[in-house]
Parts: structure tokens; sequence; C-alpha cells
């Protein structure tokens, strides 16, 4: 049998030995046998060893206004078949700034153009099977990032950050698959910023109007947690007010204050988890108008595309 050095097929019916003095490589290998490794055995990265969905640490942290870290950590590429994947991995805690890309830890990670203010962008593991390197890559698209160069074929979203108003990183922390935010900021503030709320109003809807949809700074298609301020200032009525994912029916008020001598001004919090709409909305409806009411995304939960 002869074996040659480069890409090719080799099928062993039986036990087998292969003696060359350099390194063969092979595209695909199918054993119907017996194979004794007399060295070392390196699995390409085009096969590798993890499972499809594969998601293991790789956990994002703050370093600063223009820097995350990533974690130690592994996971397998989202290709659409295993077989077309690759296995990808950090062997060591990395950090990455919003600079352009550049290989490797401590680069930049844009995939294109400049940070932008009050934006999302995905964190990918990226990989180049030819040499079997992982690299880390920030873009605003959470399934096409723009790729380095040709030859970085394979990615895996593994987690979301969020710029401010001045294009820094939101500073936050992640415990597993919940992400959290340091410093909280509200989303909508009636009647503070009504233009903020989704409605032209001052007071939040009414059980008869259409609910409110606000733009809140959870990332699209996860479940937000949310603290909800309401307050009343009508000593002559309760408060009752609910939110839920903008394509469902309203589900009974699950927030409230029921004072029944009528004779307090009333203030109700209220922390509840949310699932966010592609577009980053949730809607929220009242039993009646409110004096004020406040928004403020505490964190969200994203699996990262695990299967």
């Amino acid at each position: 049998m002869t074996v040659t050095n480069g890409a090719g097929t080799i099928t062993l019916s039986g036990p087998q030995d292969i003696n060359t003095t350099s390194t063969p490589t092979f595209g695909g290998m199918t054993i119907n046998g017996t194979l004794t490794v007399n060295g070392s055995l390196a699995v390409s990265a085009s096969t590798g060893i993890y499972p499809p969905g594969h998601l293991w640490a790789t956990t994002l942290s703050y370093s600063n206004a223009t820097t995350i870290g990533i974690a130690i950590g592994s996971a397998r590429s989202d290709d659409a078949t295993w077989s077309s994947g690759m296995d990808l991995s950090l062997t060591s805690a990395w950090t990455k700034t919003t600079g352009a890309w550049s290989a490797g830890t401590a680069g930049g990670a844009l995939d294109s153009g400049a940070v932008a203010a009050s934006t999302w962008y995905y964190v990918f593991l990226i990989g180049k099977p030819s040499t079997n390197e992982t690299d880390v890559l920030l873009s605003t698209s959470a399934t096409a990032p723009t790729m380095p160069t040709v030859l970085w074929t394979k990615k895996r979203r593994v987690g979301t950050i969020r710029t401010d108003g001045a294009g820094s990183i939101r500073n936050f922390v992640q415990r597993g698959d919940y992400f959290e935010y340091v410093v909280l900021a509200s989303d909508c503030d009636l009647p503070g910023t009504a233009g903020t709320c989704g409605i032209g109003g001052a007071t939040i809807d009414t059980a008869t109007s259409p609910p409110l949809m606000p733009t809140v700074s959870i990332p699209p298609s996860t479940i937000g947690r949310f603290i909800f301020r309401a307050n009343n200032t009508n000593t002559s009525t309760s408060i009752r007010f609910t939110a839920y994912p903008v394509d469902h029916t309203p589900v009974a008020y699950n927030c409230g204050w029921y004072d029944q001598a009528f004779n307090n001004a009333k203030t109700v919090d209220c922390t509840l988890d949310v699932m966010v709409s592609s577009l980053s909305k949730i809607a929220v409806r009242a039993d009646q108008g409110l004096s004020a009411f406040l928004i403020i995304p505490v964190g969200w939960f994203d699996t990262r595309d695990r299967l």
C-alpha cells in the first residue's frame, strides 16, 4: 500500500501498518478494522471531536470602554453539517478591542467600519481550517460577519455586547447564559422622556388603547430581565400593568398595587423576564393611565446558538 503526503482518502479494511518518512494527510479516512498508532495522531480541523452545538466557557468580560476579555473555552462552528464543521478553541484568556480586526490576543476585533454608538455587537469565535487557528471577531450581524480573509471560513457566536451613546462598551458581567449590566439606565421614562417609550404622549396606555411598545436595550430575540416602576398620584385608583412579548396576546396584569382605602399615592416596582422581539421591542399595558412609568433593562438570557 502506498501513502502519499497530500490530500486524499484512505480506507483500511483490516489491520494495517503505515510507514512514512513524512507526515501524510488525508481528506477523509474510514477504518473498518484496527488502527494502531505508534507515535502521535492529529485530528484535522475539518473533522474535530466536538458535537454539533457544542459551547463550553468562552465567558466574556468587560475590561474597559474599548476592550473585552474572552476566557478559555471551546465551541463547534455553526456549519449546517457536522462533517463540514471545525472545532474552535482558546487555550488561554484573550482580550480584543473595538478596533479593526487583527490576528491574536490584544488585537482589534471589528469586522468592518468604525465602532458605532448605541449598537449591538455580536462576538464570534472564528476559524481558519488551513492552519487550525481560532480568533475572535465583532460584528453588527448576528449571522453573517465579514470575515478577515477568505481563509477564515468558520464561525460561532459566543455572546453579545452593547455600546453606549459615545460608542464605548457598556460595562457588563456574564454568568453562564446570563448577561447583566453593571450600570443600569432606563429605556423608557414617562413623563420625562416620552419619545423613548414608543408613544408621543406623557402617560402609559390604558386597557382600551394599543400597548406601549418601546425599543429596549436587550439583544433581539432573547429573554430580557427588566425592572418596571409605575406611579399614580390619583388617590381614587389602584395600579395594575403587565409586560409581554409583542406577538403574544396580553396576559393578565402581573404587577400591581391595590389600595383599598384609595387615599394614597402609589408606586410599584416589579421585576419581570420578557421575551424580546427581533426588533428589541416588548409590549406593556396598564389598566389605566399612570402619572409616571419607568423601564430599566437589567440583563438578558442568551443560549448563544446552542442546539
